[in-house]
């Protein structure tokens, strides 16, 4: 049995539709009652799985624009996980494979969106890496990966992934630039602030 066509038209249309956190295109507004029945993934066939995945994704942009980002994560989360078990049963490289796989990444990008928002930056350096491993070309996981690392004070990891970015993506070049000022200013302020502390610990265990 091949992906759904029907499943796929859906979703593809999808990936333009963002929340304002993503993209100032507009999304659906509305969020799934919570008291409706939900259907373990376990239960779902194949078929079943794919059709569930755009509801999520709207859920979550809904979330998102309600600024409920670890909802909006948990939402984009469970649509990962359901693409990966389907994918888990196609053969790697063939076709349905490799069409699941550019539809976790929309998803897992949305995810590390909220996981910023949410300061989890540690998280978004570890799925972007996963991402990067298999997407190599996806501008946007080195940003959120460079943005993530510039957070947590690595320097070396945060220009590398920005240099990419910029290489991947000749348009974002002034971004990046205005990226890298803002870290080099961030990463003297840290200098200072951390020879005050030390000078000043100096001089009470002198006294």
């Amino acid at each position: 049995m091949t992906v759904s066509f029907h499943c796929w038209r859906v979703f593809s249309a999808l990936l333009h539709v963002y929340p304002a956190a993503f993209s100032s295109s507009p999304c659906c507004s509305q969020v799934g009652d919570p008291l409706s029945y939900h259907r373990e993934s376990w239960m779902m066939e194949k078929d079943e799985k794919l059709q569930t995945v755009p509801v999520l994704h709207m859920q979550g942009n809904a979330l998102v624009r309600q600024k409920q980002f670890r909802e909006a994560a948990s939402k984009y989360k469970e649509a990962v996980l359901l693409l990966k078990t389907v994918q888990s049963r196609e053969m790697p490289g063939d076709v349905d494979y490799i069409n699941l796989g550019r539809m976790i990444v929309p998803l897992e990008l949305n995810y590390c969106q909220c996981m910023l928002e949410l300061e989890e930056y540690y998280e978004v350096i570890e799925h972007t890496t996963e991402l990067l491993e298999k997407h190599k070309d996806c501008v946007k996981g080195y940003y959120k990966r460079a943005k993530a690392h510039a957070a947590v004070w690595n320097e070396k990891e945060a220009r590398r992934d920005f240099s990419t970015v910029a290489q991947l993506d000749i348009s974002l070049a002034a971004l990046v630039r205005r990226e890298l000022k803002e870290l080099s200013e961030r990463m003297k302020e840290k200098y200072w602030e951390e020879k005050e502390r030390l000078s000043f610990t100096a001089k009470n265990i002198t006294k």
